[in-house]
This record gives structure tokens, C-alpha cells and sequence, in this order.
């Protein structure tokens, strides 16, 4: 038996963004950027369904926080023939850090 359990950690990049599908239910999304070192970072797409949207719809950009769900994985051709990869999280909890009072680094963008 395999668990899709996932953690991941990193600074909110938009407002979150909600409707609600064809059957009722309310979906909310957006995006944390993750750092995996000072050259590069990654989007992870954030998403909430049902009861976890309202989770979703609480965080505003800027936000440090903690998402933990099972992720999710697609990829796809752009417009423009290159081949696109993204990873999402299907949200079950969402902790909000506590904001810094001064940047630890003052390249850090948040």
C-alpha cells in the first residue's frame, strides 16, 4: 500500500481565487513558490475543495505557510510546442506562519 502524502512549505505568490463547480461544490486556488536554493525556485498550485476552500480562500499573498495533501502531477504542451511540467497540492491542512519582523536576507523577495 502507498500513501500520496505530501508536505510543502514556501511564500504565497497571488490571492486566492474560488468558484464553484457544476455540482455545488466550492474549489479555491493559488500558488507558493518554493525555494530550492538561491538560483532556483518552483510554483507549487494549492487547491482546496469542498470544506479545505474556505482553508484556501483565509491565506493572502505574501504569506509563509505549510500545505500538507497529496500532490498531484500533469504535464502538457504550450502554445508554443515546449513541453510544460506542474505540481499541485489537493490541500487537507494549511498552517500560517507567523510573519518576520525584518527579512533574514534582504534578497529574499518577501
Amino acid at each position: 500500500m502507498s500513501k500520496n502524502v505530501w508536505e510543502v512549505g514556501g511564500f504565497v505568490g497571488r490571492d486566492p481565487e474560488s468558484k464553484v463547480t457544476s455540482s455545488g461544490k466550492t474549489m479555491a486556488s493559488t500558488s507558493i513558490n518554493v525555494y530550492k536554493n538561491k538560483e532556483k525556485s518552483y510554483w507549487v498550485k494549492v487547491i482546496g475543495f469542498g470544506d479545505k476552500a474556505n482553508e484556501v480562500m483565509k491565506v493572502q499573498k505574501r504569506d509563509n505557510i505549510i500545505v500538507e495533501g497529496r500532490h498531484d502531477c500533469e504535464e502538457w504542451t504550450a502554445k508554443d510546442g515546449t513541453k510544460r511540467f506542474g505540481v499541485s497540492i489537493w490541500a487537507d491542512k494549511i498552517t500560517v506562519l507567523p510573519k518576520r519582523e525584518k527579512p533574514v536576507d534582504e534578497s529574499t523577495p518577501f
